[in-house]
């Protein structure tokens, strides 16, 4: 079953957001995650619009049936790997990792526990500093590109 997305990741892309899935060679054509970016020359920055794991990977399940942590996830750390990715695409774009994003209240301490900053006490808009950036694409990244499936 093709997995549901909260986000309209369709009306991203009509508003000129790059929309990016993550992949597996063990599951070729299905999406574990997608995330919506647009980089700023004039802001020097990638703004990371919006970032979704598909719902069976999701870390906890909602819904009338079940609530709590999911045990039936095919893949733990999709979020992390697109946050990842949004940094090394901020490298490849010239902005040196630095990204930011306006997060829901929820999960501001995931994005936190990355390394990002809220941009002041109590904001929703989370910033990843260069260093933080590179050290998250440098992680996931070590060759220091991103690899394309073909």
């Amino acid at each position: 079953m093709p997995p549901r997305w909260v986000f309209n990741f369709k009306k991203e892309f009509d508003e000129e957001y790059e929309i990016f899935s993550l992949e597996t060679k063990r599951f070729p054509g299905m999406a574990q995650g997608i995330i919506a970016l647009k980089s700023s020359q004039d802001d020097c920055c990638v703004y990371l619009k919006s970032v979704e794991t598909a719902d069976f990977n999701k870390y906890y399940n909602i819904g009338k049936i079940s609530h709590g942590m999911n045990h039936d996830r095919v893949y733990e750390g999709v979020g992390y790997n697109l946050v990842a990715f949004a940094c090394q695409y901020s490298i490849v774009q010239g902005f040196e990792g630095y990204m930011y994003l306006v997060s829901k209240t929820d999960t501001i301490p995931f994005y936190t526990g990355l390394g990002g900053d809220q941009l002041y006490e109590g904001s929703q808009t989370i910033v990843f500093q260069e260093l933080v950036g590179q050290r998250l694409a440098l992680k996931h990244f070590p060759g220091g590109e991103i690899q394309w499936l073909k």
